[in-house]
């Protein structure tokens, strides 16, 4: 239980350090994160980078005026549950899901405002 408390630390540590400046946030398909924060070089570096297709469909789905951001979220979770359940990640499951908790907490908690500006940006939503 300490290995996952101080990984939850370190990744939300890494995560949100960008969320201080949350007016100039654009969303655009990216990987994991805005143009503020991006955690995809954190997924890389502890070799969870196969999460970032679930990240790229959360992306589109912020922009899609059909689905709402509880949706969208909820979404992101399963998609993120699905990968880490995967053969894809069965070399590293624990750090897996220790990620994909934080993404997802990350994006409930403080995806408001990207979840706004990708609404207005969309071609949709014009």
């Amino acid at each position: 239980m300490k290995y996952l408390n101080s990984n939850y630390i370190k990744s939300y540590f890494i995560l949100l350090i960008g969320l201080l400046n949350l007016g100039n946030i654009e969303c655009v398909v990216n990987g994991c994160g805005t143009n503020m924060i991006n955690a995809s070089g954190y997924l890389d570096m502890t070799q969870t980078n196969y999460l970032v297709p679930c990240c790229n469909d959360h992306d589109s789905d912020y922009e899609n005026p059909q689905m709402t951001k509880q949706d969208a979220d909820d979404k992101f979770w399963s998609c993120l549950q699905r990968v880490c359940r995967s053969r894809a990640a069965q070399n590293n499951r624990n750090t897996c899901i220790v990620n994909s908790n934080v993404l997802s907490r990350t994006v409930k908690m403080f995806g408001f405002a990207a979840y706004n500006m990708a609404q207005k940006k969309s071609w949709w939503g014009r």
